[in-house]
């Protein structure tokens, strides 16, 4: 066994001893808060489980819900927990996956009561990005799923929409690679990750690329990312920089598109494995985000090929 491996096993074995007494301590809610039905239903406007494991899940995130935990302070591009934002409006209130999980969770996972670890949660996603999110039902699968996110082994694929004509990546996937330093203040009414020397590695890859045109005759890009690294807004930051903000992000870009309901910007799959075999889950396009591409036009026979891939149709036919 090399150097490595010795220090990861060292930490694996640390983890497991503080993720059992953290277990000891903390009590469980009522088995009555525990709502059966609410697992199997795939809503679109509901969290719902896809991919269930010994010790982790992977669950649906859909738009308008919020992911912070106690220890957050509460930030989640400076809205307050109470409210969401679509087109620059408050429009309804806010649910918090913290509160969902603890109802729904608690009666069975003692993890997903404790604040100390977020109430499982792994990792996040902001207010109006849709897609997958990884949560854990034990504390040592909290600290496991930790440690394969620290050696950056998880799979972290999205897909957004951009403004402007995105280069196409050659021979091989394009990298953003910018530092990126987490808001300090507050900025045009929002906090916002920035590119800066000062900040902490951040690593985007670009994996492909499709050129369509709105009804007005404007270009976009459809663009397909595997996340390397999870800091803060790093997708909206790192295309924002790159002169390509998302569309419907007011957060980074003035530009306005009437005809895209929120960000465009979907975390379509996710894959992990924590010791219990790997847990690979798929998830297409919520339907406000598919009716988006129906009205986008392809500018080349390959971004037609890729508009048909992302279709509900599709989807539905191959069983994804």
């Amino acid at each position: 066994m090399g150097d490595a491996e010795l220090v990861q096993h060292s930490v694996s074995v640390a983890l497991k001893k503080h993720a059992a007494a953290l277990e000891a301590t903390v009590e469980h809610t009522t088995l009555a808060s525990l709502q059966v039905t609410s697992l199997q239903s795939h809503a679109e406007n509901q969290p719902s489980l896809v991919v269930d494991q010994p010790r982790v899940m992977i669950m649906w995130k859909p738009p308008g819900w919020m992911v912070t935990v106690d220890n957050s302070g509460g930030k989640d591009d400076a809205v307050p927990e109470t409210q969401i934002v679509a087109e620059g409006h408050v429009v309804h209130q806010a649910s918090n996956i913290k509160d969902w999980i603890s109802h729904v969770y608690g009666a069975h996972y003692s993890v997903a009561c404790d604040p100390r670890v977020g109430h499982g949660i792994n990792h996040r996603l902001d207010i109006n990005t849709s897609g997958l999110l990884l949560c854990s039902k034990t504390h040592d699968g909290f600290f496991a799923a930790q440690l394969q996110l620290a050696l950056q082994r998880i799979r972290k694929n999205y897909i957004c929409l951009c403004h402007g004509h995105f280069p196409t990546p050659q021979d091989q996937p394009l990298l953003l690679q910018g530092a990126l330093r987490e808001p300090t203040g507050e900025q045009h009414g929002a906090w916002r990750t920035e590119v800066a020397r000062s900040g902490r590695r951040a690593c985007t890859e670009i994996c492909r690329v499709a050129h369509v045109m709105d009804p007005n005759g404007h270009t976009f890009s459809l663009v397909e990312i595997n996340l390397h690294t999870g800091r803060r807004h790093q997708i909206r930051a790192h295309l924002s920089h790159a002169g390509h903000p998302l569309v419907g992000d007011t957060t980074y870009t003035d530009r306005y598109s009437a005809w895209c309901p929120r960000i465009f910007l979907h975390a379509y799959r996710l894959g992990v494995d924590v010791g219990d075999g790997l847990a690979d889950a798929r998830l297409s396009l919520p339907c406000d985000l598919a009716q988006v591409l129906e009205r986008l036009t392809p500018a080349s026979d390959d971004a037609r090929f890729v508009l048909q891939q992302w279709s509900l149709k599709h989807w539905i036919a191959t069983g994804l």
